[in-house]
Protein backbone atom coordinates (compact mmCIF):
# COMPACT_ATOMS: atom_id res chain seq x y z
CA UNK A 1 0.00 0.00 0.00
CA UNK A 2 1.39 3.51 -0.81
CA UNK A 3 2.04 5.61 2.30
CA UNK A 4 -0.21 8.76 0.29
CA UNK A 5 -3.00 5.89 0.39
CA UNK A 6 -2.52 4.64 4.06
CA UNK A 7 -3.07 8.85 4.81
CA UNK A 8 -6.58 8.52 3.13
CA UNK A 9 -7.26 5.18 4.29
CA UNK A 10 -6.31 4.70 7.27
CA UNK A 11 -7.11 6.12 11.31
CA UNK A 12 -3.69 4.73 12.69
CA UNK A 13 -0.29 2.80 11.97
CA UNK A 14 0.08 0.12 14.57
CA UNK A 15 3.96 -0.73 15.78
CA UNK A 16 3.85 -3.97 13.50
CA UNK A 17 3.03 -2.10 10.27
CA UNK A 18 5.13 0.04 10.35
CA UNK A 19 7.85 -3.01 11.20
CA UNK A 20 6.66 -4.62 8.07
CA UNK A 21 6.78 -1.21 5.79
CA UNK A 22 10.18 -0.71 7.13
CA UNK A 23 11.42 -3.95 6.27
CA UNK A 24 9.47 -3.75 2.99
CA UNK A 25 11.54 -0.22 2.83
CA UNK A 26 10.65 2.97 1.92
CA UNK A 27 11.25 4.52 -1.78
CA UNK A 28 12.84 7.71 -2.47
CA UNK A 29 9.39 8.63 -4.35
CA UNK A 30 7.11 7.94 -1.04
CA UNK A 31 9.64 10.25 0.48
CA UNK A 32 9.43 12.65 -1.72
CA UNK A 33 5.55 12.31 -1.90
CA UNK A 34 5.30 12.79 1.69
CA UNK A 35 8.14 15.21 1.79
CA UNK A 36 5.69 18.32 -0.23
CA UNK A 37 3.00 16.91 1.69
CA UNK A 38 4.23 18.63 5.11
CA UNK A 39 6.98 20.69 4.41
CA UNK A 40 9.81 21.05 1.96
CA UNK A 41 12.30 18.15 0.54
CA UNK A 42 15.29 20.01 2.29
CA UNK A 43 13.12 20.22 5.72
CA UNK A 44 12.71 16.17 5.75
CA UNK A 45 16.31 15.92 4.96
CA UNK A 46 17.71 17.23 7.23
CA UNK A 47 15.05 16.09 9.96
CA UNK A 48 15.63 12.24 8.38
CA UNK A 49 19.09 12.76 9.00
CA UNK A 50 19.73 12.09 5.03
CA UNK A 51 21.88 14.89 2.94
CA UNK A 52 19.92 16.21 -0.04
CA UNK A 53 22.97 15.07 -2.29
CA UNK A 54 22.45 11.13 -0.64
CA UNK A 55 18.96 11.49 -1.65
CA UNK A 56 19.51 12.71 -5.11
CA UNK A 57 22.07 9.47 -5.48
CA UNK A 58 18.98 7.11 -5.11
CA UNK A 59 16.70 6.25 -8.15
CA UNK A 60 12.72 6.97 -7.72
CA UNK A 61 12.01 3.40 -6.95
CA UNK A 62 15.14 2.61 -4.68
CA UNK A 63 14.52 2.60 -0.94
CA UNK A 64 15.72 5.45 1.48
CA UNK A 65 17.88 4.16 4.85
CA UNK A 66 16.72 2.99 7.28
CA UNK A 67 17.05 5.37 9.70
CA UNK A 68 15.10 7.79 7.53
CA UNK A 69 12.46 5.34 7.03
CA UNK A 70 11.86 5.54 10.55
CA UNK A 71 11.34 9.40 10.52
CA UNK A 72 9.01 9.08 7.73
CA UNK A 73 6.77 6.62 9.67
CA UNK A 74 6.93 7.99 12.55
CA UNK A 75 5.89 11.30 10.77
CA UNK A 76 2.73 9.13 8.68
CA UNK A 77 1.80 8.45 12.75
CA UNK A 78 1.62 11.69 13.57
CA UNK A 79 -0.04 12.68 10.69
CA UNK A 80 -3.05 10.18 10.59
CA UNK A 81 -3.30 11.16 14.78
CA UNK A 82 -3.10 14.70 13.74
CA UNK A 83 -6.03 14.35 10.96
CA UNK A 84 -8.28 12.85 14.21
CA UNK A 85 -7.16 15.88 16.29
CA UNK A 86 -7.84 18.66 13.38
CA UNK A 87 -10.01 17.28 10.78
CA UNK A 88 -7.35 16.10 7.91
CA UNK A 89 -3.73 15.78 6.95
CA UNK A 90 -3.52 19.72 5.49
CA UNK A 91 -4.76 21.22 8.71
CA UNK A 92 -2.20 18.93 10.85
CA UNK A 93 0.61 19.91 8.32
CA UNK A 94 -0.05 23.65 8.98
CA UNK A 95 0.26 21.75 13.24
CA UNK A 96 3.56 20.78 12.55
CA UNK A 97 4.65 23.64 10.89
CA UNK A 98 4.24 26.56 13.70
CA UNK A 99 6.30 26.77 17.01
CA UNK A 100 4.16 24.87 19.48
CA UNK A 101 4.53 26.35 23.50
CA UNK A 102 3.58 22.42 24.97
CA UNK A 103 6.90 21.81 23.05
CA UNK A 104 8.69 25.10 24.58
CA UNK A 105 8.34 26.68 21.16
CA UNK A 106 9.90 24.38 18.78
CA UNK A 107 8.19 23.22 15.49
CA UNK A 108 6.72 19.69 16.27
CA UNK A 109 8.20 18.47 12.61
CA UNK A 110 11.63 19.49 13.95
CA UNK A 111 11.09 17.24 16.80
CA UNK A 112 11.07 14.05 14.68
CA UNK A 113 14.77 13.93 14.41
CA UNK A 114 14.20 10.93 17.48
CA UNK A 115 11.87 8.96 18.59
CA UNK A 116 11.47 10.47 22.36
CA UNK A 117 10.83 13.98 20.21
CA UNK A 118 7.78 12.18 18.23
CA UNK A 119 6.73 10.66 20.98
CA UNK A 120 6.30 13.99 22.78
CA UNK A 121 4.61 15.56 19.61
CA UNK A 122 2.10 12.45 19.68
CA UNK A 123 1.53 12.98 23.92
CA UNK A 124 0.70 17.04 22.65
CA UNK A 125 -1.96 15.28 20.16
CA UNK A 126 -3.44 12.80 22.20
CA UNK A 127 -3.82 16.16 25.01
CA UNK A 128 -5.45 17.60 22.80
CA UNK A 129 -7.71 14.89 21.42
CA UNK A 130 -8.75 14.70 25.04
CA UNK A 131 -9.50 18.55 25.52
CA UNK A 132 -5.87 18.98 27.15
CA UNK A 133 -5.14 22.27 26.54
CA UNK A 134 -1.60 22.15 25.21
Amino acid sequence: MALTEILQTQKELSPEECRRLLDEGIRKEQFLQIAKAVASVNLLTRIAGISTRSLSRIKAQETIPDHAAEVVLSLIRILLKGAEVFGGVEETGLWLNRPNRALRDVIPLEMLKSRFGAEEVMDVLVRLEHGVYS
